[in-house]
């Protein structure tokens, strides 16, 4: 999580929290508050090339945006 925390702020991004997930998770999913789809459009291009499954959802409170990073991300990592 921290090599993409600093991957996404070194594209002006604004993390204010990272953590781990409380279950695992094999594919990434980036959650939005209802009309910030646009912002975790952003976050999708920025991250995975735009891999990562968009679902809105109330779970990304308080942020506007959650990023939970899933085992494909992992293996896309230890294959770079």
């Amino acid at each position: 999580a921290a090599q993409e925390q600093a991957t996404l702020t070194a594209k002006g991004f604004r993390i204010t929290d990272v953590g781990t997930a409380m279950n695992s998770y094999t594919t990434s999913i980036i959650y939005y508050k209802a009309n910030y789809e646009a912002q975790a459009q952003l976050v999708a291009a920025a991250f995975q090339d735009g891999k990562a499954k968009l679902q809105p959802s109330d779970i990304a409170q308080p942020a506007d945006v959650l990023l939970v990073i899933g085992a494909d991300a992992t293996s896309s990592a230890e294959s770079r």
